[in-house]
């Protein structure tokens, strides 16, 4: 990109290219095979139910086809296959053509209307995670501060293949990564077909992602509830759910109100253990929501496959494709759908229904079988204490307020923590919860034993997500991943039951059945108030995600993350850093090996814009995504020196310590302490590229070399 060029655009232009590349990866492949196995009846469905169960299937089966290709092959040759099933998905698509009459291709009413809702969807995500310039000033999305380890990763699929290296840490060798890297391997090939930044990649992968959310639950309305009836009407009713979340715009405008004033990048910060909206979700982590979508898809081909005498072994197959790749994707969402499988294989061997038993272990152990390269990257080394502990979930708001009382007791908040964790949830899900209640009055009416079998899945879907967020903590990093994202099956759940309870309010608002339903717990009017206060929260969380950084900058808000330059030159340091990696792309070829500080407390920023592997790019080489943590002392130490200390390295002794650790390139910003003093390396070498708020160097005995390439790019 020319430095006169504007960013935003460029930004734009990428995601729309990155967007209209994945059809080949997440709509081809479940349409092709959809077509040759006829699961779900696949040849007899119209059009915009083929594309449902395309997108789906794809989500599906797309991450264990790519990984195991590249794995045992190499990236490029999954590129190809892709791009084999994308000519055979053509000529589906024009064979169908061909037979359909013309009339039953159009878009009309609620079709025409569903397709505009994922169409703005699109524009959402877009608009909201680009970068923005506003002259020299470049401002991020809230949202990078996840993204910008996305993007590394997907990056680092680029450079090195499967499993991906890690590219926080480099002891001389490649480290193997020990994370679920599949939607990163699912990112990186549209960027290698078009060339497009993986960045920009990973963007458009959330606008898939919401694509996918609402074909599953249109699918799971039809084939799991049984409610066919105006599908398309319900579809967009599911579709507009999702810019619901809960209450948290109250607690966020308390904050807001009451000193010291605090205002979030991120609505949802109002408390440690979140349940997240699903804009969030898909906007900020869209391989979860992507392993839930895949996971879902495995059992709805269970579900579907088990009543019928033919198609079973497809089905099977393919489920345990979906759980392979979810847990690829997702080992968070997996293992809490491990959880709900365990318990509905105990449930239907309880009940004798063999044929749903058997399934469902079948599928366990070809998951197993197809995930055994996946265990195995799992089993390497990496920081962390083990996967999850026992715990209980803690509502931990309400200990100032016993603070300001006087109590100080740890037990009393602990306990009220817990007691009042139904708040917790109310707050946190809002017209959700809402929808809970309504469900459980309606089929707590009868015993266990006389509920529907969906009914008794889905109670037990919710029933797991809800056991597993409250008692399992993870502890590979220090977020509570594990709870912030097992949620997500309760989520599907209640909005599952959310789309007929609104049709039918809409449809039949003075039905007996329903009023008798709601009466006596909540009426329709409460509903709506949940609806609009969940419709608002969405809204300003979506704004702030997107302006919080420019509001940052003017310095007018209270208490800005220290992880973002300082206010006043938040938009002009994240520009000339972007510009400085820019400059360094334009002469470095992808093996150089660019050296930051570890420690830099704009890191975040480092990591969106780099191309490049690092020796120790985060705090302990980031070995909790694999590597030895005890290997990087010994390494990031003397880095830490380099640009920490006041004395640092001199330019005598800088060669051969970039020899000693391999380094070809260090960049230096102006928020690092060796910048600040004058008699530091940082002012004793002449730069191969600087700016007013950084300087990058070549360094060690093959600096010459990258000289002579950069005169000769040049």
């Amino acid at each position: 990109m020319s430095g006169s060029a504007n960013y935003t655009w460029y930004d734009i232009y990428g995601c729309l290219k990155a967007l209209l590349a994945f059809p080949l990866f997440l709509l081809a492949p479940g349409y092709v095979i959809g077509w040759l196995s006829n699961v779900l009846q696949f040849r007899r469905r119209s059009v915009m139910e083929k594309a449902a169960i395309g997108l789906v299937l794809s989500v599906a089966v797309s991450g264990i086809l790519a990984t195991v290709v590249a794995r045992y092959l190499s990236l490029m040759s999954s590129l190809r296959l892709f791009e084999a099933l994308g000519i055979a998905f053509l000529v589906c698509v024009a064979w169908e053509f061909r037979r359909t009459a013309r009339a039953a291709l159009r878009l009309r009413g609620v079709s025409a209307a569903l397709v505009v809702i994922l169409g703005l969807w699109a524009i959402v995500v877009v608009a909201s995670l680009v970068d923005l310039q506003i002259g020299h000033r470049l401002y991020l999305s809230a949202t990078a501060y996840d993204h910008c380890i996305r993007a590394a990763f997907t990056r680092a699929v680029v450079r090195s293949g499967v499993p991906p290296a890690n590219p926080f840490f480099f002891p001389g060798a490649r480290v193997p990564m020990r994370y679920y890297y599949y939607w990163n391997v699912i990112a990186a090939l549209p960027s290698l077909w078009t060339g497009v930044d993986p960045r920009l990649a990973m963007f458009a992968s959330c606008a898939w992602c919401g694509w996918a959310v609402v074909a599953i639950l249109a699918l799971y309305l039809k084939y799991v509830l049984g409610d066919a009836v105006d599908l398309r009407w319900k579809s967009l009713l599911g579709a507009g759910l999702l810019a619901v979340t809960g209450l948290d715009i109250i607690p966020t405008a308390i904050l807001a109100a009451i000193p010291p004033h605090t205002i979030h990048a991120d609505m949802e910060w109002w408390r440690m253990d979140t349940v997240t909206s699903w804009i969030d979700s898909l906007l900020w982590v869209p391989h979860h929501v992507a392993g839930l979508v895949a996971c879902l898809a495995g059992f709805l081909l269970l579900w579907d496959a088990a009543p019928k005498k033919s198609g079973r072994v497809m089905a099977l197959v393919l489920a345990g494709a979906a759980f392979a790749s979810g847990g690829g994707y997702s080992i968070y969402v997996a293992f809490t759908f491990g959880v709900f499988l365990a318990a509905w294989f105990m449930l239907t061997l309880h009940e004798r229904r063999w044929n749903e038993c058997l399934m469902t272990m079948a599928a366990g152990i070809l998951t197993i079988i197809f995930s055994i390269p996946y265990l195995h990257d799992l089993r390497g080394p990496g920081a962390g204490m083990g996967f999850a502990q026992l715990t209980i979930r803690d509502f931990e708001v309400f200990e100032p307020l016993l603070f300001a009382l006087g109590i100080h007791a740890r037990w009393v908040s602990t306990l009220s923590g817990r007691l009042l964790l139904p708040v917790d949830f109310a707050i946190e899900l809002g017209f959700f919860f809402a929808v809970g209640l309504i469900q459980w009055r309606k089929d707590r009416v009868g015993r266990w034993a006389q509920l529907s079998l969906e009914k008794k899945a889905l109670w037990l879907m919710l029933g797991t997500s809800l056991a597993v967020t409250t008692f399992l903590r993870s502890r590979t990093i220090n977020t509570n991943d594990l709870s912030l994202r097992s949620v997500l099956l309760m989520q599907f759940v209640l909005l599952l039951w959310a789309v007929p309870l609104i049709y039918d309010l809409l449809k039949a608002p003075d039905s007996k059945v329903h009023r008798r339903a709601l009466a006596a717990l909540i009426r329709p009017s409460i509903l709506a108030v949940l609806l609009g206060l969940g419709v608002i929260g969405t809204v300003y969380q979506v704004v702030m995600l997107r302006f919080y950084n420019v509001l940052a900058d003017t310095g007018r808000l209270p208490d800005v993350p220290t992880w973002m330059p300082e206010p006043g030159k938040i938009g002009e340091t994240t520009y000339q850093l972007r510009q400085a990696y820019e400059g360094l792309e334009a002469v470095l070829p992808l093996a150089t090996i660019v050296q930051k500080n570890p420690l830099s407390p704009i890191s975040i920023f480092h990591l969106l814009y780099s191309d490049y592997q690092s020796v120790a790019g985060i705090p302990v080489c980031g070995t909790a995504f694999g590597g030895d943590p005890f290997k990087c002392i010994g390494l990031q130490l003397p880095i830490y020196r380099l640009f920490n200390t006041r004395t640092g390295a001199d330019a005598s002794n800088l060669d051969q310590l970039c020899d000693s650790l391999r380094i070809n390139v260090l960049l230096v910003t102006d928020v690092d302490p060796a910048w600040k003093r004058r008699d530091t390396w940082v002012w004793d070498r002449n730069p191969m590229f600087s700016n007013d708020s950084v300087r990058a160097f070549q360094c060690g005995s093959k600096s010459t070399e990258i000289v002579r390439l950069q005169h000769h790019n040049q």
